[in-house]
């Protein structure tokens, strides 16, 4: 009978589990100390071996350390970044090796010139190589790099046009066509009003050829874009700039391959998001998803800024505030957010969580967010403050303090901290003591190190984004934090929760059996069935479909000979 089989087809729905990602597990695989590297601001690679690469903006082996009762330094400078391989090994433990020094005796920056390095590295698929981007301090030996992963050398790629290029955050990215796309936040061909060159985006082909794709006047266009380009699913490039606009908060943009520029949003500086910093990611769902650094409804954060915001855009321009940041829950969020395996979305904030405290303005013993008094290079997320001062005619807004966080939000704006690095210990160590030439500080009694803040076991202020790997879990660093306060390398896996749905609705009309079920947004379900609950043999009831709601259905045709089948639902990126 109808009735009977419609009884035993709802009974067997209650078989189905939902996975979706809660809290989760933070394991620190590398700690800098300025030998090996310190202060890594680039997203890691995973490289088509399995293992993990990227850079760090200073140091190396090239840090001078004083000995007791020397007066004069001598050695290489301080200021070069490096390019480095953690190799992650369950028998052999973490493997960390610094692949190259990117130094002034290196062949992409060449001369009296310090090197610094900003962005991570990207990988091409058909030879294995890494290709990458060197700012010098002096503009004239910047530089664009291959490194051959087979026979560990470098070469120069394309450096002719970055001799007026600055703030190199945003890094390569391989297009479409192969060529490599990228910006520079600063420089360019005009000048603003506050005297600066407001940034360029670019081409670079096969063999280095360099593209002018468009020129950022910072009025209407957009000026500074920091956070790099990605390619859309129509073909074209979409940013976005930290200022300029119709309000000079930032802009959201869409650039094609022959460099016609389209701006689809222009920030108002409230509620809507201050100053975008990051890059963008194109979901499951076509929409593109961002964050502002500042911003938000928690306008009584960093003095009336706000502490943020994550967004997501139609690619015709229509944008909706998911989350604003509160500051328990972090805030500046200037790293871009990356699809997790549950179809929600993953990012960093660079301050605020556990150790939170409205009012309080960031200490991280003079280095990171604003550099080192003016001496030292001016990272990643430096460059925000930097940007600000100058092309505002206002003050640098403050920043809030906290050590930063690891967030999820999902498509439809629900935000969650899964994790929170801990409270910094202190700074500016006597048991650690780091002598920088550079910094003109007197010799010491020992060849100890020195700490330069903020210290802790686990990390300090994440300013890139985190990077899923082939097994479902991240990897990302902190810019500082750690034992010596130099930064981190770290991976984090989320906790996996089982949560049974609950149906909404079930019908039996004719022969079609249809169900529905709370979703989780964002993800995409797969429906199969068997006969026989313990056999292996299980059957896809149509095609996987994105949930765009939180609530989903399926229907199934039941002949009258089939006398029971037993549904599971699969969840999966």
């Amino acid at each position: 009978m109808k009735t009977s089989r419609f009884a035993r087809l709802v009974l067997h729905l209650g078989l189905m589990v939902l996975r979706v990602h809660g809290q989760g597990t933070l394991t620190t695989l590398v700690t800098f100390n300025g030998v090996n590297g310190a202060y890594p601001c680039g997203a890691l690679l995973q490289g088509m071996d399995g293992n993990l690469y990227g850079t760090t903006c200073d140091l190396g082996s090239n840090l001078v350390v004083l000995t007791s009762g020397t007066n004069v330094i001598s050695g290489p400078e301080f200021g070069s970044g490096t390019l480095f391989e953690v190799i992650t090994n369950g028998t052999n433990g973490v493997i960390l090796t610094n692949l190259l020094l990117l130094n002034n005796a290196s062949s992409v920056a060449s001369g009296q010139d310090l090197a610094y390095v900003y962005a991570g590295v990207t990988q091409r698929g058909y030879n294995g190589n890494l290709y990458g981007i060197v700012e010098g301090l002096s503009f004239i030996h910047n530089s664009a790099f291959i490194f051959d992963i087979q026979s560990d050398e470098i070469s120069n790629f394309g450096s002719s046009f970055f001799t007026n290029a600055l703030w190199l955050t945003g890094g390569l990215i391989e297009g479409g066509d192969g060529a490599f796309y990228g910006t520079a936040a600063a420089g360019g061909p005009w000048l603003n009003d506050f005297g600066d060159s407001p940034g360029f985006a670019f081409k670079m082909s096969f063999n280095g050829e360099f593209t002018l794709l468009y020129a950022f006047t910072g009025e209407d266009d957009g000026g500074f874009p920091t956070g790099g380009l990605v390619q859309g699913g129509d073909g074209s490039f979409y940013g976005t700039t930290l200022l300029g606009g119709w309000w000079n908060a930032g802009t959201v943009f869409r650039l094609t391959t022959n460099g016609i520029l389209t701006t689809l949003y222009s920030f108002s500086g409230s509620d809507d998001g201050y100053c975008p910093f990051a890059g963008l990611v194109q979901g499951n769902d076509g929409i593109l998803y961002g964050t502002t650094a500042y911003g938000g409804v928690y306008d009584e954060i960093a003095d009336g800024y706000g502490g943020g915001t994550v967004f997501k855009i139609t690619t015709n321009g229509t944008l909706t505030t998911l989350a604003s940041f509160s500051g328990d829950d972090g805030a500046l969020p200037v790293a871009p957010l990356v699809k997790g395996p549950d179809g929600n979305f993953y990012g960093t904030t660079y301050t605020g969580g556990l150790n939170f405290t409205n009012g309080a303005s960031f200490d991280d013993g003079g280095r990171g967010m604003y550099g080192a008094g003016g001496s030292s290079p001016e990272y990643s997320a430096s460059t925000l403050a930097a940007i600000l001062s100058q092309n505002t005619g206002l003050p640098a807004p403050p920043v809030p303090n906290g050590s930063g966080t690891i967030y999820t939000v999902t498509p439809a704006g629900a935000l969650s901290t899964v994790y929170s690095f801990s409270p910094i210990a202190g700074v500016l160590t006597n048991e650690y003591q780091y002598l920088l030439s550079s910094l003109g500080y007197p010799p010491v009694t020992t060849n100890t190190l020195k700490v330069w803040g903020p210290t802790n076991s686990d990390g300090a202020n994440p300013s890139a984004g985190l990077t899923l790997a082939s097994d479902g879990t991240f990897y990302g660093v902190t810019q500082s934090g750690g034992v010596y306060g130099e930064g981190t390398v770290f991976h984090f896996e989320p906790t996996i929760l089982s949560v049974r749905p609950q149906f909404q609705t079930v019908s039996l009309n004719g022969n079609v059996f249809s169900f529905s079920w709370n979703a989780n947004v964002g993800t995409t379900y797969e429906v199969q069935y068997s006969t026989n609950l313990t056999g292996t043999n299980w059957e896809n009831c149509g095609e996987p479909f994105l949930a765009t709601n939180s609530s989903a259905s399926a229907s199934d045709y039941v002949g009258y000979t089939n006398s029971q089948r037993f549904y599971r639902l699969i969840a999966s990126p």
